[in-house]
């Protein structure tokens, strides 16, 4: 069994700014700059920086040596 582990750190003073159903919504939203996972280039491990209009507002950690796998706890 894996686990797959990810930290998202966020400017509380920029994401607070927007109603609580809408922030998640901000770190997707295509005009953020934020990165898919299937992107090419992204990082196997480490920080992982959006790119455009909120560049510095958030970021994604992913750890290393993390294996995603199939079954009860991974994606089907």
């Amino acid at each position: 069994m894996g686990v797959v582990l990810s930290l998202l750190a966020a400017d509380w003073g920029w994401l607070s700014r927007f109603p609580p159903g809408e922030r998640v919504a901000r770190l997707r939203a295509d005009e953020t700059g934020l990165w898919g996972a299937d992107a090419p280039g992204l990082p196997e491990g480490g920080w992982t920086w959006p790119r455009g209009r909120h560049e510095g507002r958030f970021a994604v950690f992913e750890f290393r040596g993390v294996r995603e796998e199939s079954g009860p706890m991974g994606p089907e």
